[in-house]
């Protein structure tokens, strides 16, 4: 007996199989690329509070950033120019220069000494604050959180057990 081809049925299986793979590969993309985004998202602002603290390093002047969380995910950033020319330390944000406005595609999670969502980079690049900033998302990231000491920033993962950005 020759064997003249493929039958109905092992057709229809082999599509089956191509469909159920195709299937979890697009799930697995989707989930890689809101992963991605996350991590976009935590190094724009890694590099934002980078390129402050430089910034006031340069101009000998206090630069502010503001973190807010609700009604609207953004952050703003400030340069201290009220009173001309050299500012006075403290934001004043209808007087002083604002630098940028970003909106976040995820909700920013804030946990700044005190409680506290505006911290500066003073003229000697040190910030006023330390603290942590999260993105809170339900993939799962390689970094996710930006930990700031008064004389470093670094990206980290948030750990939930610890709560803790290492």
């Amino acid at each position: 007996m020759k064997n003249r081809g493929f039958t109905i049925i092992e057709i229809v299986i082999v599509i089956a199989i191509l469909g159920i793979l195709l299937g979890l590969a697009a799930i697995s993309a989707h989930d890689c690329l809101a992963r991605c985004k996350v991590e976009g998202q935590t190094k724009e602002l890694y590099v934002d509070l980078m390129n402050s603290r430089v910034s006031a390093l340069q101009k000998n002047r206090a630069v502010f950033v503001t973190l807010t969380a609700h009604p609207v995910n953004q952050y703003e950033i400030h340069e201290d120019t009220h009173p001309s020319p050299d500012g006075d330390e403290h934001l004043q944000p209808t007087q002083d220069t604002l630098i940028m406005r970003k909106q976040t595609r995820f909700p920013l999670i804030p946990r700044m000494g005190l409680g506290q969502a505006t911290f500066h980079f003073g003229k000697n690049g040190l910030v006023s604050l330390n603290g942590t900033i999260r993105f809170d998302s339900s993939v799962n990231p390689i970094t996710d959180c930006i930990v700031i000491f008064s004389t470093r920033i670094h990206l980290g993962k948030w750990n939930e057990s610890t709560s803790q950005c290492i």
